[in-house]
């Protein structure tokens, strides 16, 4: 129900009756800033609070917390009372020794450009905050020195470097004002007294003077408004003061109030084009005045300008308005030659229009800018805003002539790199009335930042505290000495912030790292002091620029910046000057690596590891940023608006031609040339050496090794060039290019024939154990016997040729061990057109081992192994493309091989595995195959014997199956599969691996950690055939991933599949082929758990779901995103898919601390059948299946850890330096059993 008036009449007595019981609260103010003493120590800084009020104050818990940091403990400040807070307590009462009511120290120091001081009390509530300035009303305006025959206008204010500090006047009014504060009289201040300008009666402020409107026309009287503040409102008068630019006398008229504090007056119309400057004077009732803005008779006051013309809706609009004497002196200086120019700034009137909105700024300063530029028809420029009344956050922005649209374009695409650059966009640019730039500007300036404090705390908000040094016309890198005075010398290091301490020790410190460094240990001794991936991409994005400006990154001096953070100190690299690039001066296919033409740059980008980092951004930043797909937009959006269609097509054809060219300059292979010529399929050298040289990677590659020599590694050209010693007969040579790192990057071998072309005949028998050396070439004319107890053993980097009836035939032992730098050749006999017979091994049960061996052009089956045992490791085949290895009832270990692309045959082919033997696949590179055929075709080997085991393969590719596992049981875990699709006229299936019967024996197959993608099927399932499927990516399959049948041909149904822990995801179908009858009467039996699979079947099992799993990356990048459902979802904790450790895992740990001292651990793994652990690394446990948990009891106090190893269902143990171990937990007998019983909330 609505108050009667009766009761707001009630409700507002009874509010002043409480207001009046209430006692004004004691006033507490900032009344002192000393900022910057003469002798510009911040030691010697101090702020004074004065207790203005009747009553004391406590200020236990106050704080100023910006500006400068200070905690106030148990201090009271009585009535009229002061309190210095001191930068440095022991160093004020050196200079202040009479003032005892001091506290410090202080944490930071106060800017000497002017900031926010602010005081709270201890509820964090404002009681104080002044922002100080050094410019405006804080200040006087005064003629420059004298600069190139002109002096300008410049602020004077003694506080500001001169010794004296600020005091505020009348605590009575605003202390937010700089009309409220002076300059001390005394030098240093009157800390601890009462200010030495403090007075009662203030002239009255004159506050936020505008005149509306900004830009009036002929037929527009103008309305000048002012706030006045004074201790005696009432009593304030006040004049309008106005005269005609040119004229000598004023007008005045008389301000009426138009509110508390409000006063306004009218200028009649003006002319068209008619600049007007005014002023306003204000005097209290005790007849005191003052003007605003206070200046000398000679300096320009306020100015504003009528103008008819309508200005065209576009890019924002900065009107610079002078009178005519100014602007005619600033001509004046614009006709002096460059280097002999001057710098004095006139006063004037800057109005931004943009936006629908208006900003005005009076006394701003306005001067010509740049330096070669200025000998230009058009003429860059310099606005300074009074630093009281900034414009948009800065006090300074340069309007710069040159090419503008490309200055725009280079300084966002900097910043899209991720690189720092001051801010540039296109603005339109008004001088008294005069539209600036012409027809190569397209009518437009660029507004840039000036490279001072203000760009550094807009750049680096987080770190703004920090040293920006601009690089001047002989700033050039070089280490001057330690004496700073070089330095700091013109066109040199023009210091942009702090300027005032005068302190270059850590541009020294760094220009010296980059002389003296040795050269070898320059990444990780300047790793400290510079941002080398910065460095390089900043270098790298001026050569896709193509910056034709001359410059530190063209190979001279000048034209950039150094910023060294407070906290982050490595030295930045700051553009200064893009006015010269993506065409505008030419530079298509101007060369890389310009930059280097420095000598200091040359020396730091000499260094492989630099100068990989340059390729690599180069490169980056050509595939991202400057890619047509990106760029264009980028374009487009930023000056289509006012660029002509022509000059956009020119950008953007020159951006794209000059990415292709930068692309074409990046070496990306890696080549062995030998400059010699071929024979029989061989390089021929006559003399023992050999000059290698090519190209490599060269954003990756730090290094080069030939066979196993360090090659020269030129990184600024991707070069490199070695010289080996050659060997009689066959020298593969082999080179490795290798990243920072020493992770090999790309390898590639030359083969090369040393000497005469005849070879050693061996005969047909071999009597007696017998050596093969690289001395001289042997040759093999027919079938070679190694007899039972004989051994023949190959020396590394031997060559043996072979007839075409040519084969070694071994029953007793065979040990061709190369190296990875001196292989062993067999090959055919040079001259030869014939394949050579192989190498067969019948009922050897020695170990034959054949290692680093190279099979060049040999027949079918160039390995056969009947009832032996052979290991292959690091074996190639060269030449073929026939089948390679055929085994019967053998011991096969092949591991780290690499098996070419054949033609409609098989890898390898065999049956049987030799009792006590095993036939390991491990870590070898399948090529792929045509036609009707497997990559391994293999049957008879069931457990509980020997079984096949395949271990962290790759298999490219195939036209039929990977495995074709015909009664052969299997654990094939950490391959990738991907690429086999049916390329022949079968009735059957491609499958990666597929089951079948051989005599009469089924397969049973474990499959874990295996990646499939990209292939027609991924397990054809079939004929009795068993699958446990555990932790595998099933990705992308053409037509079905898992087949339980083909259709088109009568095969027997499998007996069944267990899925644990898989991924299933973007296959056309996941489970296919199977007849939902063969489930529901348990004819094929299909358990499933933990998986990512959609649901087809009514199978058996839980905790599947059918989302997407959330992969990183691309089709071939299985790793899960943070957040995706497959993290920690899988079986026993672990994820689901392939991406999981190999081995056993452990769940179940106890929470940490507990006072529990028993533990059930549960003990799985994909593939694992048994375990053996160990607790805190004692001694290992017994043989347990995973079924059965590890049950600890009576465990110790302290941290406690188990390690486990898991057996895998081939029988292999997991090593026990692979052990898995445990979460730790502690147990503590003594922690509390106090818990938390019941929330109410």
């Amino acid at each position: 129900m609505p108050l009667s008036n009766r009761s707001l009449r009630c409700g507002w007595l009874l509010f002043l009756l409480c207001l009046a019981a209430i006692p004004i609260p004691a006033q507490v103010l900032i009344n002192e800033i000393h900022y910057r003493p003469a002798s510009d120590s911040v030691s010697e800084e101090f702020i004074e609070l004065w207790n203005f009020g009747s009553e004391p104050v406590s200020l236990n818990g106050w704080q100023l917390n910006a500006g400068v940091r200070f905690s106030f403990s148990k201090i009271t400040l009585p009535p009229d009372s002061g309190l210095v807070v001191a930068a440095d307590a022991a160093r004020f009462a050196e200079l202040h020794p009479g003032v005892k009511n001091v506290v410090g120290d202080w944490q930071g120091q106060l800017a000497n450009n002017g900031e926010s001081i602010r005081l709270v009390n201890a509820t964090g509530a404002t009681m104080d905050k002044v922002r100080y300035a050094t410019e405006g009303d804080w200040a006087q305006r005064i003629r420059g020195s004298l600069h190139g025959s002109h002096r300008g206008w410049a602020w004077h204010a003694a506080h500001d470097g001169g010794g004296h500090s600020l005091e505020l006047m009348q605590f009575g009014l605003s202390n937010n004002h700089g009309g409220n504060w002076r300059t001390s009289l005394p030098k240093r201040g009157t800390p601890g007294r009462a200010n030495s300008t403090k007075t009662v009666n203030l002239p009255p402020m004159i506050l936020d003077v505008i005149h509306s409107p900004a830009t009036p026309r002929s037929t527009d009287p103008v309305r000048v408004t002012a706030r006045l503040i004074d201790e005696s409102p009432d009593e304030i008068s006040a004049r309008l003061v106005y005269r005609l630019d040119g004229e000598g006398n004023y007008w005045e008229l008389p301000m009426a109030r138009s509110g508390a504090e409000q006063f306004a007056a009218t200028i009649p119309e003006q002319p068209d084009g008619q600049v007007i400057e005014f002023y306003v004077s204000a005097t209290d009732g005790q007849g005191v005045a003052r003007t605003w803005p206070s200046a000398p008779s000679d300096c320009p006051r306020l100015l504003y300008q009528v103008d008819d013309q309508v200005v065209a809706p576009g890019r924002p609009v900065h009107r610079v308005i002078l009178t005519k004497r100014e602007r005619a002196e600033l001509a004046e200086i614009g006709r002096r030659p460059w280097h002999n120019t001057s710098d004095a700034q006139m006063s004037g009137t800057f109005i931004n229009i943009e936006g629908g909105r208006t900003r005005v700024r009076y006394n701003v300063g306005v001067r010509l800018r740049g330096s070669t530029s200025r000998a230009a028809t058009q003429k860059s420029r310099r606005v300074n805003f009074p630093n009281d009344r900034p414009w948009r956050d800065r006090t300074a922005i340069n309007l710069n002539a040159l090419h503008p649209h490309v200055q725009e374009l280079g300084s966002t695409l900097f910043r899209l790199a991720g690189l720092p650059a001051p801010r540039a966009r296109a603005v339109r640019v008004f001088e008294n009335n005069e539209q600036l730039g012409d027809e190569s500007q397209f009518g437009h300036y660029v507004e840039l930042d000036p490279l001072n404090s203000e760009y550094i705390r807009w750049q680096f908000p987080n770190d703004a505290g920090g040293n920006l040094y601009k690089g001047g016309g002989y700033a050039d890198l070089k280490f001057l000495g330690d004496d700073p005075a070089p330095y700091a010398e013109k066109y040199f290091y023009a210091k942009q912030s702090n300027a005032w301490q005068n302190d270059y020790t850590d541009l020294i410190d760094f220009l010296r790292a980059l002389s003296q460094v040795d050269g070898d240990a320059l990444p990780e001794e300047l790793s400290t002091k510079m941002n080398f991936d910065g460095w390089m991409r900043h270098l790298a994005i001026h050569d896709l620029l193509g910056n034709e400006e001359t410059g530190l990154v063209t190979g001279d001096r000048g034209d950039y910046a150094l910023y060294a953070g407070a906290i982050d100190q490595r030295f930045a690299l700051v553009p200064y000057d893009l006015d010269a690039v993506l065409g505008v001066q030419g530079g298509e296919k101007s060369p890389l690596w310009r930059a280097t033409a420095n000598p200091v740059l040359e020396r730091l980008t000499g260094h492989p590891t630099v100068a990989a980092r340059y390729w690599f951004h180069l490169d980056d930043l050509a595939q991202t940023v400057f890619t047509p797909e990106q760029l264009d937009p980028v374009i487009d959006r930023l000056v289509g608006d006012y660029l002509p269609r022509a000059e956009i097509d020119r950008l953007k054809s020159f951006a794209a031609k000059r990415r292709e060219f930068v692309l074409s300059q990046i070496p990306r292979e890696l080549t062995v040339a030998t400059g010699l010529a071929k024979r029989d399929g061989f390089f021929v050298s006559d003399p023992p050496t050999l000059n290698l040289s090519g190209q490599a990677p060269a954003t990756e590659t730090v290094a080069l090794e030939a066979n196993g020599q360090v090659a020269n590694w030129f990184g600024q050209k991707g070069t490199w060039q070695a010289k080996l010693t050659l060997r009689h007969g066959l020298n593969r040579v082999f080179v490795h290019a290798l990243d920072a790192n020493g992770n090999e990057v790309a390898r590639q071998h030359a083969d090369v024939w040393h000497g005469s072309a005849s070879a050693k005949p061996l005969g047909q028998r071999l009597t007696k154990t017998t050596r093969w050396t690289a001395d001289e070439p042997l040759l093999v004319t027919e079938s070679l016997l190694v007899p039972k107890g004989v051994t023949l053993s190959v020396d590394p980097g031997a060559t043996v040729c072979f007839g075409p009836k040519g084969r070694l035939l071994v029953e007793g032992r065979l040990a061709a061990e190369g190296t990875k730098t001196a292989r062993i050749q067999f090959l055919l006999t040079p001259g030869s057109n014939r394949a050579w017979g192989g190498i067969g091994f019948s009922d050897s049960a020695d170990d034959n081992r054949l290692a680093h061996v190279d099979f060049h052009h040999t027949g079918s089956y160039a390995l056969t192994v009947t009832n032996s045992v052979v290991t292959l490791d690091h074996v190639q085949w060269h030449g073929t493309r026939t089948n390679l290895i055929w085994f019967q009832d053998a011991s096969l270990t092949v591991r780290d091989c690499v098996f070419p692309d054949l033609s409609h045959s098989e890898h390898v082919r065999g049956i049987g595995i030799r009792e006590g033997g095993e036939l390991v696949f491990a870590r070898n590179r399948f090529g792929g195959t045509t036609g009707y055929n497997d990559i391994l075709d293999v049957s008879g080997g069931k457990r509980p014997g020997p079984i096949l085991q395949v271990y962290d393969n790759e298999f490219l590719g195939g036209s039929d199956d990977a495995l074709d596992l015909d009664g052969m049981d299997a654990h094939i875990e950490g391959n990738t599969f991907h690429g086999f699709h049916k390329g022949n006229l079968s009735t059957g299936i491609s499958a990666v691996l597929a089951s079948g019967r051989h005599d009469g024996q089924a397969s049973d197959i474990t499959v874990v950690r295996n990646i499939f993608y990209d292939n027609d099927h991924h397990i054809l399932l079939k004929e009795g055939g068993r699958l446990e499927a555990a932790n595998n990516t099933f990705y992308g399959s053409r037509l079905g991933a898992i087949a339980f049948d083909e259709p088109d041909r009568k095969v027997e149904m499998p007996k069944g599949a267990r899925l644990v822990g898989n991924i299933f995801s973007a296959n056309r179908v996941d489970l296919i082929h199977l007849k939902s009858s063969w489930v529901e009467n348990n004819w094929v039996w299909l358990h499933v758990f933990d998986s990512i699979i959609r649901k087809t079947h009514d199978w058996y099992g839980e905790r599947s779901i059918e989302v997407d799993p959330m992969f990183s990356g691309t089709s071939a990048d299985f790793r899960l995103q943070p957040g995706s459902p497959a993290i920690g979802t899988g079986p026993n904790g672990l994820d689901m898919g392939a991406l999981v450790p190999v081995g056993a895992s452990i769940s179940g740990e106890p929470r940490t601390p507990t006072r529990g001292t028993n533990a059930t651990l549960t003990v799985g793994g994909p593939g694992i059948t048994h375990y053996r652990y160990r607790v805190n690394d004692g001694p290992l446990g017994g043989e347990h299946p995973i079924a059965e948990p590890i049950r600890l009891a009576k465990l110790p106090p302290g941290e406690i850890a188990v390690e486990v190893i898991g057996k895998n269902s081939a029988g292999a143990w997991q090593p026990l330096g692979q052990a898995n171990r445990s979460k730790p937990w502690t147990i503590d007998p003594n922690l509390s059993r106090l818990l938390i019983n019941e929330v109410l909330a």
